[in-house]
């Protein structure tokens, strides 16, 4: 085993394996505990890319389709800086 990896099992239903292999359904779950670690700020983006072994752009794609925005900065925030600068 690597070090700073933890191996847990989950019990899932049998339906589960219906349509995906056990490695893409592994995956899945590893990629939804990631971005709900980034939603808790327990973590980065970058970090949580290095952690599905893929590069940032492929992770920012995947979170976007999961809702999570690229970038964690408040609209509000955002706005006021930008009319800061005319």
């Amino acid at each position: 085993m690597a070090s700073g990896v933890v191996t847990i099992s989950v019990a899932l239903p049998s339906t589960a394996l219906a349509h995906e292999p056990p490695a893409v359904i592994e995956r899945r779950l590893l990629l939804l505990w990631a971005l709900d670690e980034i939603r808790a700020g327990r973590t980065t983006r970058v970090s949580a890319a290095a952690w599905l072994g893929i590069p940032l752009d492929e992770f920012l794609a995947l979170a976007d389709a999961h809702g999570l925005p690229a970038f964690d900065y408040d609209p509000e925030d955002f706005k006021s800086e930008l009319s800061s600068l005319t």
